[in-house]
């Protein structure tokens, strides 16, 4: 009995549903706190890699400008052989960063044997040019045919070399090489490559100093994948792929990770290594191709989360502790006003002109009974406004639907002629909305066909008047008899006139010659009709084609002529057919029309316009139609029989 008091209820169902609001409340800011770490550990993982990256490309860049001055300087000077070596020695003494340093010259192409190989190679660290070591590198190896000398030699470009362990050193290094020329303009011919060799030992020690968490680790991998240097790891790994250091199934886990990171992109994105989840920071470095990944495990990632949880849940008991105490001691005083705005908002939810009860106290409670009014009246409003708009909509699709009506009412018929009438005509009309812009006529005598297809500018309520307009110029102007170009000029001149909004019509039309298979045509801004002829592709008719009706009043439409073999067709249609989109943004597109008409070259108008309309559909699957859709498909049978 206790608990269908109003108190008890008041009570449980407060503490209860402020309980909900905590643990929803926790796991929001859970969730916000666990983004704001991984935010944190982002940007300081971003802050390091680029302290990283701007160390190892200020070396490297010193190093480019340094071999390309090398380069220039032997390009210049063209030094002898003891001159070189002086010139590399100086260059190796004085450049910190550089344990070694080649003059590789090209061989002669007349020469034959290894005579004309010549590559001084000068190496070691220190301050005393006299001191290092010097070495023709011809004499040990085809240097013609390492990395360091082909790719710059081919390409005519300078290029960094894979890491690789230096034979006359023993030190692991990557080399930067420049090629240098001799001649100008035609004559101008590779004379060798200059060369600058920078130990790795730099990459360990500035990688060592990174540190992600206690337990993290840092990697940097050239562009094939080799691992250059690895915080915790003082041992270059020289010839060994990162992917083949790994057991099998941590192997299959980081190799797409791996992937992305040598193809150049960037990223932070989650991963597990050694069974520990984390985040993994990767971008490139500098123009050599390198790439550094920046391992965060998860459990120092989120250590500050999982304290502020920790707090939360602690702070989250102690106040429904004493909320539920509040509730207690404020629930009998508010008991009986409560049950009366109650049973007041409950006659609202069938009757919004029940009453409710006046109260002048100025605390919760008589926000919530104004609350309450301002509800009854919005809602009142609300009704009203919802009523006269759904009116207003009704009112707006019976008239849309009635023009539609309207409009299809002023085309002509969809199908014509038959095999005894010498050809068969089939017309298909779409509006993108409920009225539209699109247009198609035609009309037949004992000896001559009629056909046009037009498309107004925009589409809509505005198009579909001013089609209505170019209806009534072209059926005036096809009573008359007059041939293609005379039909678009009179139509042209009756669009120009008031024509203040700048609309225009594209349009094709034409007239075939029963007795003869002659088609005369033209067309005014519009994609000439395709045709279709059995055991060949088929081809938009070769046309000049004229401007667009409606805006300028002396224009002019070349009259084209053909002539149609009994059974060949002609397509004509609007560009809502060959524009439509797919959801992609993709276009339908004439090549895709020709490949769809292919084989339809023998198949009846209609079903020529049917097939069309269905590829166009499937194409453009669940993306809404974005023009108005017309096609019109003639077929000259042969000429009618004589009467008997």
């Amino acid at each position: 009995m206790a608990f269908r008091s109003v108190t008890t209820r008041l009570i449980f169902w407060t503490v209860l549903a402020s309980g909900l609001v905590f643990v929803a409340t926790l796991v929001v800011s859970n969730r916000i706190a666990r983004d704001a770490a991984l935010r944190a550990a982002e940007t300081e993982a971003r802050q390091a890699t680029d302290r990283l990256a701007n160390r190892i490309a200020a070396v490297l860049t010193a190093v480019e400008e340094s071999a390309q001055l090398l380069a220039e300087t032997l390009e210049t000077l063209d030094p002898d052989p003891p001159a070189t070596e002086r010139l590399l020695r100086r260059f190796v003494g004085s450049e910190q960063d550089i344990a070694g340093a080649a003059a590789a010259y090209a061989p002669a192409p007349a020469a034959r044997g290894r005579s004309s190989r010549r590559a001084l190679f000068v190496f070691g660290r220190s301050e005393d040019p006299a001191a290092l070591g010097y070495v023709d590198l011809a004499s040990r190896e085809d240097y013609t045919r390492t990395p360091w000398y082909a790719v710059p030699a081919a390409s005519g470009e300078p290029a960094w070399s894979e890491p690789y362990l230096q034979a006359a050193s023993g030190h692991a290094i990557v080399t930067y090489s420049v090629p240098f020329f001799a001649g100008e303009g035609a004559s101008r011919r590779l004379r060798g490559v200059a060369t600058a060799d920078v130990p790795l030992a730099f990459l360990s020690q500035i990688v060592r100093e990174v540190h992600p968490g206690e337990t993290g680790r840092a990697l940097v991998l050239s562009r094939t994948g080799r691992i250059l240097a690895l915080s915790g790891n003082r041992r270059f790994q020289s010839e060994a792929d990162f992917l083949d250091q790994l057991p099998a199934q941590r192997r299959a886990d980081l190799e797409p990770l791996v992937r992305r990171m040598l193809s150049g992109s960037t990223g932070f994105t989650e991963a597990s290594v050694g069974g520990r989840a984390g985040r993994i920071l990767y971008q490139p470095l500098g123009r050599a191709g390198w790439s550094l990944g920046v391992f965060y495990p998860e459990q120092e990632l989120m250590a500050g989360a999982r304290q502020l949880r920790t707090l939360q849940a602690a702070l989250g008991v102690t106040g429904l502790a004493v909320l539920g105490a509040v509730v207690v001691a404020l629930s009998r005083r508010y008991t009986a006003p409560l049950r009366e705005l109650a049973a007041a908002a409950h006659a609202l939810a069938s009757n919004l002109d029940a009453a409710l009860p006046e109260t002048r106290s100025q605390d919760e409670l008589g926000a919530l009974a104004t609350a309450f009014r301002d509800m009854r009246d919005e809602l009142r409003r609300y009704l009203r406004d919802l009523e006269a708009a759904t009116k207003a909509r009704e009112r707006l699709e019976s008239e849309l639907a009635i023009a539609r009506r309207i409009q299809m009412d002023m085309l002509p018929r969809p199908s014509a002629g038959g095999a005894g009438l010498g050809y068969e005509l089939s017309a298909l009309l779409e509006p993108a909305l409920a009225v539209g812009g699109d247009l198609f006529d035609h009309s037949a005598s004992a000896e001559r066909v009629f056909f046009l297809v037009a498309d107004v500018s925009g589409k809509g309520i505005p198009a579909a008047l001013f089609m209505a307009r170019a209806s009534t110029l072209v059926q005036s102007a096809v009573a008359r008899r007059l041939d293609p170009t005379e039909i678009l000029a009179e139509v042209n001149r009756g669009l120009c006139r008031e024509n203040a909004e700048g609309m225009y019509v594209t349009a094709a039309c034409g007239v075939l010659e029963i007795a003869t298979g002659e088609l005369a045509f033209a067309c005014a801004g519009h994609q000439p009709p395709v045709r279709l002829c059995a055991g060949a592709a088929p081809s938009p008719l070769p046309a000049q084609g004229g401007t667009v009706l409606g805006l300028f009043e002396g224009a002019r439409f070349p009259l084209e002529r053909a002539r149609l073999a009994p059974g060949e067709a002609i397509f004509a249609f609007t560009d809502g057919v060959d524009e439509a989109f797919d959801a992609g943004g993709a276009l339908f597109g004439q090549a895709r029309l020709l490949s769809c008409l292919a084989p339809l070259a023998g198949a009846p108008a209609a079903s020529v316009n049917a097939a069309v309309r269905d590829a166009v559909r499937r194409f453009a699957g669940e993306a809404p139609q974005s023009d108005d859709m017309t096609m019109l498909t003639l077929r000259y049978l042969a000429e009618r029989p004589d009467d008997d």
